[in-house]
This record gives C-alpha cells, structure tokens and sequence, in this order.
C-alpha cells in the first residue's frame, strides 16, 4: 500500500508533493509559516474566552461594518429615485417628452437595482447577528466562573455562537441561490415561449 500510496502523488495528476508558494498556506498548516502568537491558527482547540475573541467578536465587527455603508446605499439609491420623479415631473411641464423617456428609463433601472441589492433586508440580517452576538456575549460574562466551566455553558456558547454565523451565511446563499432560479426559470420561459412562436408560425 506505500508503493500505491506514494504513485498516487504523481505530479502529473496532483498537487500533493509540489513545493508550494508560501502565500499559499494561510491557516498556518505549513511547517514553514510560523505559529502566530495569542492568535487564531484555525485548527488548535481553544478555551470559550479565546472563542469569544478570534470568532465572535471579529464576527460582530463584521456585520456592524457593513450595516452603515448598506443604509448609505440604500439612502443614495432612494434619493436618486426621488430625483428622477422630480426631474421627469419637470421636464413634462416643460415638454420635453425625450428627455422624460430617458429619465424614466433611469428611474427604472434604479428601482430595479435596489430590488437585486436588497439592502434593506440584509440590513435587518446585519442588526439580527449583531444583537444576537450581543446576547451570547452578554450572557456569557453574566454567569459565574463555576458555570463558565461546566461543558453544558461552553456547548450553549458554541452552538449558539455558530449557529447565529451559520444562520447568516445560509441566508446569503439561499438568497444568491433564489435569484440564480429566477434567472434560470426566466431563460427557460423565453425558450418555451419562443418554441410557441415558432410552432404558431
């Protein structure tokens, strides 16, 4: 089995003995990176308080950052909804149908890009982790040292720590993944549809 073992790293067919670039080891797994000091090397089993500060915290600078730069977008993106009302409610006083038509059609793709951002609702998503974090956090450093060491309190931080991570990642992909299926159904509708054109014809 050495022998079988050793002809499966065939250059050729894989990259198991082929020297790497160091950048390419970004999780310390590499003899040749050395161990970070007091931080998260991604696979050494830690205490909750270490838990609390590699994996909840940065989680929860995160989601904060990005909530302010979503409620900007939205604002912009609103604003510039109610500008181009005003500029085609103007332009149509003043008969300018063209140039309404123009603005209109910009209106329209704008509406249609906040729709696509959903900002709004990953707004809601952000300020949900947030505060969640928040409570597992806050809850933690409620309890007694006696009860911070009893596995039940170190299991509820954990699978409520991961799973408010988790929740959000999965709301992301799902919601990548619906508008994916839109798309694909509406490709799939215009083929059918132009397959009855041409049976009609």
């Amino acid at each position: 089995w050495r022998e079988e073992l050793v002809a499966g790293t065939d250059l050729q067919s894989t990259t198991l003995e082929r020297a790497q670039n160091p950048s390419v080891y970004k999780h310390h797994q590499h003899s040749s990176l050395e161990y970070v000091a007091n931080g998260d090397d991604f696979h050494s089993p830690v205490k909750p308080e270490a838990y609390i500060e590699l994996r909840l915290l940065p989680a929860k600078r995160f989601y904060q950052s990005r909530i302010p730069r979503r409620v900007r977008w939205r604002f912009t993106l609103q604003v510039l909804v109610f500008l181009c009302s005003a500029t085609s409610a103007a332009l149509a006083y003043f008969e300018f149908p063209s140039y309404v038509a123009i603005i209109s059609a910009l209106a329209a793709a704008v509406t249609s890009w906040t729709e696509f951002t959903d900002a709004g609702r990953k707004i809601e998503r952000y300020s949900a982790a947030v505060r969640s974090i928040k409570n597992v956090h806050s809850w933690w450093l409620s309890i007694s040292e006696v009860e911070k060491a009893s596995s039940e309190s170190i299991a509820r931080l954990l699978l409520t720590g991961e799973g408010i991570i988790t929740n959000e990642h999965r709301a992301w992909q799902s919601t990548a993944s619906a508008k994916a299926k839109e798309k694909n159904e509406g490709w799939e509708g215009g083929k059918e549809r132009n397959k009855e054109k041409e049976k009609d014809k």
